[in-house]
This record gives C-alpha cells, structure tokens and sequence, in this order.
C-alpha cells in the first residue's frame, strides 16, 4: 500500500474535504488516502473517511496531476 507524501496527502485530504462538506457528506475520522491508480502519468489517490468502519464512508477519488475528483459516493449505512 503507498501512502502519499506529507503534503500532497494533505492536499488531496483537502480536495476530499472540501467536495464531501458541499455535497453535505459527514466527515468521519479516521481518514485514508491510498494509491488506487499507479500509472505516471495518471495517478489517482482514494481517500475513505470513517475508514475502519462499515457504513457512513465517503470515497473520493483525487487526481494527482490537478487535484481534481474524478469519482465519489457516500455510503450511508
């Protein structure tokens, strides 16, 4: 599993963040951001709130290259 360095982790945290509160979506700690997409030129980073736990989980997928979100869905239960 790769983990993103310090400060690009906090960047795509705050991407995370910041899409989660304007769709309304809890915010749940702990928080995860895994390497989910490996390619150089695209790499994509999925962040899990609530992440040891099932249910009330926001996933969001964060382009790298532009800090953009790609996917998302929240899981209510």
């Amino acid at each position: 599993m790769t983990t993103p360095t310090p400060d690009l982790r906090d960047r795509i945290i705050e991407v995370a963040r910041h899409y989660a509160e304007s769709r309304g979506w809890p915010w749940r700690l702990p928080v995860d951001a895994t390497l989910s997409r490996s390619n150089p030129a695209d790499r994509q980073w999925t962040v899990r709130t609530n992440a040891f736990a099932i249910g009330m989980n926001a996933r969001i997928v964060v382009r790298e290259s532009d800090l953009s979100v790609i996917d998302a869905g929240y899981l209510k239960r």
